[in-house]
């Protein structure tokens, strides 16, 4: 849940929503749920670990983006519930650094709104 509240943070900065946001608290929850993970990690490779290295990833890539979209938040990939947050931020890590992009049969065509 750590993780999906820190994905939560970075969707929220890339979208219309940001300006509504305190930028800087929001650095500050998302490098606690950082420094939770990395805490909660016991041993190298790890989920936690994992986790925390994804997630310093992404958030280099949100560093990288000047600008933030004039979107609302949006999941290319639904599944259940949080599990859909999971899943997108995934995706979209492995695209940006994996060099994996995905499929039709993945995105399921339309994107569904995060909120709403």
């Amino acid at each position: 849940m750590v993780f999906v509240a820190a994905i939560m943070v970075l969707k929220i900065l890339d979208s219309s929503y940001a300006e509504f946001v305190d930028s800087e608290s929001a650095k500050q929850t998302f490098n606690g749920a950082l420094m939770s993970l990395r805490q909660a990690s016991v041993e190298t490779n790890d989920l936690p670990g994992r986790y925390a290295k994804i997630l310093t990833q992404l958030w280099d890539l949100h560093t990288s983006i000047v600008a933030t979209t004039n979107q609302e938040p949006e999941l290319k990939v639904k599944t259940r519930i949080g599990a859909s947050l999971l899943h997108d931020s995934l995706w979209q890590w492995r695209e940006s650094f994996g060099g994996q992009q995905r499929t039709d049969q993945m995105s399921l065509g339309k994107s569904s709104k995060l909120f709403g």
